[in-house]
């Protein structure tokens, strides 16, 4: 029975269809783009070209290209937020608003910061994963 769900394009969205080496390093050069992907997309991966995993290799290329860095950014977050309460148990400084505000900068900037670390990172592992496919071909 044909896997349909890999067939079908993606409501609203748009395929990637990878099946040569010029799609491989025509994608490969995509992800050193600064956009943000959209999650409408699917990467379609040509079974001939990667064997018989493709379809595992598929499923986590289009999980490594939609994941939105909230994972990595949470993490941050909440290290920096543990990190603060130390701080303030260790040195008991005066409570006040400008200690507050400075307090919520830090935790929206740790959140950006382990968001852009999400996204990188993925990219990386994505390219990575095409890399050593199109050596294995």
């Amino acid at each position: 029975m044909p896997n349909t769900a890999r067939s079908a394009d993606p409501p609203n969205g748009r395929r990637i269809l990878i099946d040569s080496d010029q799609a491989v390093a025509g994608f490969r050069a995509s992800l050193l783009s600064p956009a943000f992907p959209s999650h409408n997309t699917q990467i379609v991966l040509d079974p001939s070209r990667f064997g018989p995993d493709s379809a595992k290799v598929e499923e986590r290329a289009n999980e490594l290209y939609r994941d939105c860095g909230c994972d990595a950014g949470g993490v941050v977050v909440l290290l920096a937020l543990v990190s603060m309460i130390a701080w303030v148990v260790l040195t008991s400084p005066e409570i006040s608003w400008s200690l507050g505000l400075a307090g919520f900068g830090f935790l929206l900037a740790s959140a950006l910061l382990g968001k852009a670390l999400g996204l990188v990172r993925s990219r990386l592992l994505l390219w990575r994963l095409l890399s050593r496919r199109e050596l294995t071909r």
